[in-house]
């Protein structure tokens, strides 16, 4: 996994479970629905989706994101409204797909738009990382909690974009 995770989310309060993926006898990285399933607790909070996958590369399939929805529809089933486990699509390298490979939001899948914060990189899709210049895309109920705190997290454009 994208080792900048722990940190970010020990700055949140929270403690990460990492649901490792392992390399399957054809060479590719594959998540196990018992591995995702282990990871998730009455306690989980956040389901974090990276895909494709820094930094193995790995673009996760129709068949296998929908397996991860169907995990986390199944949790939510079991919890309280309000209590929902939420995901983070990380998806800032989603124009970087190789051969046959095709990027599938993770939101359009079923019952997952409204428990999902995606977020996407400019710096990524055109090579500008120093930038510093990412979006996130979601409904209003988890868009309106990260606008609070983003006066507290950016505070300065982007020195290409600051006039001299």
């Amino acid at each position: 996994f994208f080792d900048l995770y722990v940190g970010q989310v020990a700055l949140a309060g929270g403690v990460t479970k990492p649901a490792p993926m392992t390399v399957d006898g054809d060479g590719e990285w594959r998540l196990s629905e018992d591995t995702l399933r282990k990871a998730i607790t009455p306690k989980s909070r956040v389901l974090i989706v990276n895909s494709p996958h820094n930094p193995t590369g790995k673009v996760f399939s129709r068949e296998e994101l929908e397996t991860i929805a169907r995990v986390v529809r199944e949790e939510n089933r079991n919890r309280l409204p309000g209590d929902e486990l939420l995901v983070i699509a990380d998806e800032v390298y989603k124009y970087v797909c190789h051969g046959d490979e095709q990027h599938i939001h993770f939101a359009s899948l079923q019952d997952m738009n409204d428990i999902t914060l995606t977020v996407s990189s400019a710096g990524k899709t055109f090579s500008a990382t120093g930038w510093q210049i990412g979006w996130i895309v979601g409904p209003r109920h988890l868009i309106q909690p990260c606008q609070a705190l983003l006066p507290y997290l950016q505070f300065c454009a982007p020195t290409p974009m600051q006039q001299a």
